[in-house]
C-alpha cells in the first residue's frame, strides 16, 4: 500500500463523525481535568488563607517594669514551634542568661517568665505574658527593667519566634520588627517571613 493510500485512509478517518465526536470528548475531558485541578488549587489556597495565624511580640515598657507579650492577631491558630533570645547578636540559653548580662541588685527586682515554645495560640488571642521584670531601684543604672527596656529599644536584645498554621505553613517574627515599625522603618512582608519549616531555627529554653 503506497503513501497516498495511507494519507487517504487517515483523512477519511479524521473526517468521520465518530472520530470527531471521540476527539471532542477527549479534548473536553482534558479541559475538564485542568479546570478541576485549578479549582482544587484555588480551594486549597482559600482554605490556607482562612486559617492564617499572625504572631506578634509586644513589649510594654514603664520606669519600674518591663512586660513582653505574644499575640496571635490572625484568623487561625498558631503553633509556636521554636523561639530564641539574643543579646548583642549572641543567642542566649534562656531568660536567666539574658538577665545575667545586666548590672542590678537581685534584692530590688522580681521576675516572671513562662514557656512559649510548644504553645498553641488561638486566633485573635489576648496578650499572652511570657516575661515580666519589675524593679524598685531608683537609679537607672541599676534598674533592671529600664536597662532591658533600653536594650529592646536599641535592638540590642531581641526575641525570634517561628510558628506554623494547621496546614504546616510557617513564618518567623521578631520583637525588633515592632520597634522598626514604630520608628517608621520598613519591615519584611509576610511572604518574606515565610520559611519552609522551623526545624533549622536556633533555640533557647523559652
Amino acid at each position: 500500500m503506497d503513501t497516498d493510500d495511507h494519507k487517504s485512509k487517515f483523512s477519511d478517518w479524521i473526517r468521520s463523525p465518530q472520530t470527531m465526536i471521540a476527539l471532542s470528548a477527549v479534548v473536553l475531558s482534558v479541559c475538564g481535568l485542568f479546570i478541576s485541578i485549578y479549582e482544587t488549587s484555588l480551594i486549597r489556597a482559600q482554605q490556607r488563607a482562612s486559617v492564617w495565624p499572625n504572631v506578634e511580640i509586644q513589649p510594654s515598657l514603664r520606669s519600674d517594669s518591663l512586660k513582653i507579650f505574644v499575640v496571635n492577631s490572625g484568623i487561625g491558630p498558631a503553633r509556636i514551634m521554636n523561639a530564641f533570645l539574643t543579646y548583642q547578636d549572641s543567642v542566649q540559653e534562656d531568660w536567666f542568661d539574658v538577665v545575667g548580662e545586666f548590672d542590678f541588685s537581685p534584692d530590688e527586682t522580681t521576675d516572671y517568665h513562662s514557656l512559649i515554645k510548644g504553645r498553641v495560640l488561638p486566633p485573635n488571642s489576648g496578650q499572652e505574658l511570657i516575661f515580666r521584670i519589675t524593679s524598685i531601684a531608683e537609679s537607672q543604672e541599676s534598674n533592671l527593667a529600664m536597662q532591658m527596656g533600653r536594650a529592646i529599644l536599641e535592638k540590642n536584645m531581641d526575641i525570634n519566634i517561628c510558628y506554623c498554621s494547621v496546614y504546616d505553613e510557617c513564618w518567623t517574627t521578631r520583637l525588633s520588627h515592632l520597634i522598626d515599625r514604630s520608628n517608621g522603618e520598613q519591615i519584611p512582608s509576610r511572604e518574606d517571613l515565610r520559611v519552609s519549616s522551623c526545624s533549622a531555627m536556633k533555640q533557647s529554653g523559652i
